[in-house]
């Protein structure tokens, strides 16, 4: 939420304090639970990054010179920087406007940019911001290097092409054209310089500044350039849809008209050959060097502003203002969609009670956290940006603001209560009275707004004569102070509607806030100063520091201490005399917001880096939230511990130097919730110790200790040499490396299923070179050899593909584990778990001859369902082929350990107090997959998997097994016989969705798709009617009716399934009126997209 004017301050204030920021934070040293010192990167220079895209249009694209990077530009003021596989190796913040324009120097050492804020930027592409070039009087609208790499060119809309040297000193300014200068390119010798203007005309200009031609005008503007690789032909795109091929002389080649409206993107295929443009259409068209058509590439949304094609000519990047860009293969076919998923932040605030955190977002969705930076729930309910959101004193109200003019109300679990649209233009501040009946709302449209809790007008507040910025009610709950694009701060009596002017700003007063004791009132603005007043009007003091706009100001829950959060990227602590406390340096973009805990020892700040930042004011330490739009987040530390969900550790990469590795190579070191939740100050011992007693299991079971993996971090490498095929196998022969530490343990993947192992094959020495003979399946075959070094860091996983065409005959294995039955009598009974296997068993058996060569099955109910019988389960599997498909299914009640964490699946034996002697642990059970020969494989898990519930998790399905005939698959009763455990003094079972991904230590699992009944907190559900448990009977009927089959092709594959039981099961729970918040949601918790398992549609 700004305001369109942009503001700028002098480089002698600014430029120092940008270039700290814009360099890389070296990771820093903690201390663990003993108090010695761990180092996730010792004597190694790495730093994290988040997989995150551009969040507004992309505007420009380059492929490097040597084709082994791509950058990127767009108007969210960053650039990118990614390798080919799409990874993200450095984000280059610094700009303060929109970046138009970008180029690669001829060595590859560095990047140049050009941006609306009338500056030119150079960078090192291992250590940001080199040098910023000031001189142009408008934007800089297009730049160049010259193929020397000493001189960068530049062109402005203040009409002129400005020469640089490296160092940043103006060499030459080349005047002559009459309207703004769009592009500007070097020809491949280095001789010519050629201009495009709003003019309509192109001017060739030498290096010296003399301007040797102009040529003839075109149909319009002209917005894009290219030369050809000989340097005979200047192609030009302009406005009106054509593209003009001239020569040097002047003379107009060609002319192709109707090229997909405004043409911004040129670039010419290395042998010269062929043309790429992008078009408005959102287009992209290849032209032969004569003009012909190619071919026409389709897949952005909206307008291609930008196209490079690779050296190799091969492939080719475009960017777009669908936000993406966007890797093809020349012959149209898309590789890569590197995407934001993200979104600016632009308020955060904790609930009054401590337990919840809530973020406002540019995307127009509202996040909801737990505490320890778990993402519950995203809200919906806006279709614009979300500018505010605030807690009711209670905490059983969220409210939300948004710049489409509305205003939601949502209970503390995410639940549209009411959205009533309050205001004629954005709404951009919340603030509750402090008994929580009255809700003020700040707008554009010049006005206040008082609602009732339920969202009833009350009141309009009229009096600024410009947009509402903010408001804050006192302590008194009568007072309301507002500020406003008018420059005044308002001190309202919202009795009598009338209101005390204080004025003092020079620029719009964008936050106020008053005190805990009603004193004293701070105000901030876009003059780069916070205010503090009595609330008498009386004014006391002014503050100075920040060099930019003041986003956000908060007061600390004693009154004590004031927050201020600014455009500078920066924090600052001030005490209520108007010291300044300290600041806190993290964020790499605008900072919106800030408030802080209900106990004070946290700050919370929102920024348009995508993060919401969690501080500790003691310390300084702090952790980053990310949330993703497809529900995956992210929570690290700057020195680049981690944690997320299920599949957050695909969101952060390490980077060191031009080197980009996936998070999951150093995940036995860095992937530390524990660490994050102890700095912070915000979990319990219990669950701190839990996930510290996980993170040493994990490290046993790799063979690794903490002391060990604390003495220094290096990444080997793993190549594959060569690979033979013949017939149905290939030998693959492969080298393992690594220079600094010995190797310990090798994996082979195929088709993601580990041959060696979940733990690998272990090696000795720093090299090894090796063949492996393996059986392909049939189709297509990803190989992948990775290794392990001494310290616990993984290489890249070295890959190669190869086919397999021959005639295959395929078997299909049911192996079922259903028990309703305890032999303990505390254990409340189920009453169609058993039959559940049945039924699928059922489903099964007549799929022999149809698409199978035998279908075979074994199921065990209630008595039979021993540790033993799992053993026999694992002797029949021994017996399947490479290309035959296992499905385990079990149900019954599944519990969590209190001790280890360890999950563990109810055997008819089980006794809660010998879980480890009698029950079934996952691994037991996914062992029954390990070394196995066949290689697509399905887990299906109709069981509770939570196992115990929070008290306040627990009731909400208390009120469900009142519902006729409804069942929870909750293993232990209370007092009122429902069948519900209740851990009242426990957050463990909180932790669960995390402990999926951190500690299953999924990228070297069993390559199995494994699909359960329900998410972490909630409970799976049988019902009398339909005589099955929920998932079970959603899967059966995707099975058996042929529901499933969306594209009607008489197969049922796997991702068909999964779609159907998703929706079936909560189209369930409405039906047999459970209540919302108590749905059952099945869950992918392991997926294995390169296998393709599929049944016979009937």
């Amino acid at each position: 939420m700004r305001k369109n004017k942009t503001r700028f301050l002098s480089i002698i204030l600014a430029f120092p304090i940008l270039l700290l920021l814009a360099l890389p934070r070296p990771f820093l040293e903690s201390r663990d639970r003993d108090g010695k010192t761990s180092r996730p990167f010792t004597g190694d220079s790495f730093e994290m990054v988040v997989q995150r895209g551009h969040i507004r249009d992309v505007t420009c694209v380059a492929f490097s010179p040597r084709g082994r990077f791509i950058a990127s530009g767009s108007k969210d003021n960053s650039l990118k920087l990614w390798n080919l596989d799409g990874r993200l190796i450095r984000n280059f913040n610094g700009h303060h406007h929109w970046v138009n324009s970008l180029a690669f120097s001829p060595d590859e050492k560095y990047l140049v940019s050009g941006a609306y804020d009338k500056t030119v930027r150079l960078w090192s592409l291992t250590g940001g911001e080199v040098i910023m070039m000031r001189g142009h009087d408008s934007s800089v609208e297009g730049v160049d290097f010259s193929p020397d790499g000493k001189l960068i060119a530049s062109a402005s809309i203040d009409r002129t092409v400005r020469l640089w040297n490296i160092r940043g000193e103006t060499k030459q300014i080349l005047r002559g054209h009459t309207s703004n200068v769009s592009c500007v390119a070097f020809s491949p010798d280095g001789k010519l310089i050629a201009s495009g203007s709003s003019d309509r005309t192109i001017r060739l200009w030498r290096p010296s500044g003399e301007c040797i031609r102009v040529l003839p005008e075109g149909n319009s503007f002209v917005e894009s350039l290219a030369w050809s690789p000989d340097g005979r032909i200047l192609a030009a795109g302009y406005f009106e849809s054509q593209i003009r091929f001239w020569d040097t002389e002047g003379r107009c080649l060609k002319i192709i008209d109707r090229a997909g409206g405004v043409v911004h993107g040129l670039a010419f295929s290395p042998d010269g050959r062929w043309i790429a443009a992008g078009g408005v259409d959102g287009q992209i068209r290849l032209y032969s060097r004569e003009g012909d058509p190619i071919r026409t590439i389709k897949g952005h949304g909206r307008f291609v502003t930008s196209v490079s094609i690779s050296p190799d000519g091969r492939s080719l990047v475009s960017g777009s203002h669908d936000d993406t860009v966007r890797l093809w293969d020349v012959s149209g076919e898309p590789l890569k969609v590197l995407e934001g998923n993200t979104s600016r932040v632009m308020d955060s605030k904790i609930s009054p009670d401590g337990t919840l955190l809530a973020s406002a977002s540019s995307d127009g969705l509202v996040y909801l956290w737990s505490m320890d930076g778990r993402l519950l729930k995203m809200l919906s309910g806006h279709s614009k940006t979300v500018y505010s959101v605030q807690w009711n004193p209670d905490s059983r109200i969220l409210a939300s603001g948004s710049k489409d003019g509305t205003i939601c109300l949502w209970n503390r679990y995410g639940h549209l209560q009411r959205a009533f649209r309050g205001h004629s233009k954005p709404v951009g501040d919340l603030s509750w009275s402090p008994d929580g009946r009255l809700l003020a709302s700040a707008s554009f449209d010049n006005t206040i707004g008082l609602w009732s809790r339920e969202g009833k007008p009350v009141k309009i507040l009229k009096g600024h004569r410009e947009g509402v910025f903010s408001v804050s009610f006192g302590p008194d709950g009568k007072t309301l102070a507002s500020g406003a694009v008018d420059q005044t701060v308002r001190l309202w009596n919202i009795e009598t509607g009338e209101a005390r002017i204080l004025t003092g700003h020079r620029d719009t007063v964008t936050c106020v806030a008053i005190n805990e004791n009603g004193k004293i009132l701070a105000s901030g603005s876009s003059d780069r100063t916070v205010r503090l007043w009595t609330t008498e009007g009386v004014f006391l003091r002014e503050l100075r520091g920040h060099f930019h706009e003041i986003g956000s100001v908060a007061w600390s829950p004693d009154g004590k201490k004031l927050a201020s959060a600014s455009m500078d990227k920066t924090l600052r602590l001030w005490s209520a005399r108007g010291d300044l406390i300290r600041m806190f340096i993290g964020h790499t973009d605008y900072l919106e917001s800030v408030s802080f805990s209900p106990d004070g020892r946290l700050l919370v700040s929102g920024s348009w880096d995508t993060t919401t930042r969690l501080w500790n004011i003691e310390s300084g330490t702090h952790a980053a939230l990310v949330p993703y739009r497809t529900g995956a987040y992210i929570i690290f530390t700057p020195d680049g511990y981690w944690g997320g969900s299920r599949n957050g550790g695909r969101l952060v990469n390490i980077s060191r130097g031009l080197k980009v590795f996936g998070v999951d190579q150093f995940a036995l070191i860095n992937n530390r919730p524990d660490i994050i939740l102890k700095r912070l100050g915000i979990g319990s011992r219990e669950k701190i110790d839990y996930y510290r007693r996980l993170h040493l299991k994990r490290l046993r079971k790799g063979g690794f200790s903490g002391r060990v993996l604390a003495t220094g971090f290096h990444v080997p490498e793993s190549e594959i040499l060569r690979k033979v095929n013949k017939g149905k196998q290939v030998t693959v022969t492969y080298r393992l490396r690594d220079s600094r530490y010995p190797l310990k343990r090798m994996y082979i993947y195929v088709n993601d299923v580990p041959l060696t192992g979940p733990q690998g094959r272990p090696v000795r020495g720093k090299s090894y070179t090796g063949a492996e003979t393996l059986e392909l399946t049939a189709g297509e075959n990803k190989i992948e050899i990775s290794c392990v070094n001494a310290r616990g860091a993984e290489s890249y996983r070295a890959v190669t593909f190869t086919s397999y065409s021959g005639k295959t005959e395929h078997d299909i294995y049911f192996l079922g584990l259903g028990i309703s039955r305890y032999k303990d009598p505390s254990i409340v009974p189920l009453r169609y778990a058993h039959k559940d296997a049945q039924d699928l068993e059922k489903a099964f058996r007549p799929m022999e001859g149809r698409g199978f060569r035998k279908a075979r099955t074994r199921i065990w109910t209630d008595e039979g369902v021993t540790r033993n019988s799992i053993m026999e389960a694992r002797k029949i599997l021994q017996n399947t082929r490479t290309d035959d498909i296992v499905v385990l299914f079990i149900a019954g009640h599944g519990m969590r350990s209190r001790t280890d964490g360890i999950y563990y699946f109810l055997t008819h034996d089980a006794d809660e107090e010998r879980l480890k002697e009698t029950a079934a642990p996952f691994s037991l059970l996914e062992g029954l997959f390990s070394g196995i020969p066949a290689r697509r494989r399905l887990m299906l898990m109709d069981t509770c998997e939570a196992g115990e519930l929070d008290e306040d998790i627990a009731s909400r399905y208390i009120r469900q097994e009142g519902l006729k005939g409804i069942r929870a698959r909750l293993f232990r009763r209370d007092g009122s016989g429902r069948g519900l455990m209740i851990r009242k003094k426990s957050d463990i079972s909180y932790l669960y969705e995390k402990d999926r991904f951190i500690y299953n230590d999924l990228l070297r699992r069993n390559g199995a798709v494994v699909f359960s009944a329900s998410r972490g907190d909630e409970v799976s559900y049988e019902h009398e009617r339909l005589r099955n448990g929920f998932f079970t009977r959603a899967f059966l009927e995707g099975l058996q009716g042929g529901k499933a089959d969306r594209n009607r092709d008489g197969r049922l594959s796997m991702e068909e399934l999964k779609e159907y039981v998703m929706m079936r099961v909560p189209e369930m729970c409405r039906s047999y009126k459970i209540q919302k918040d108590a749905f059952q949601h099945p869950v992918v918790d392991r997926d294995n997209l390169s296998q393709e398992i599929s049944f016979p549609s009937p």
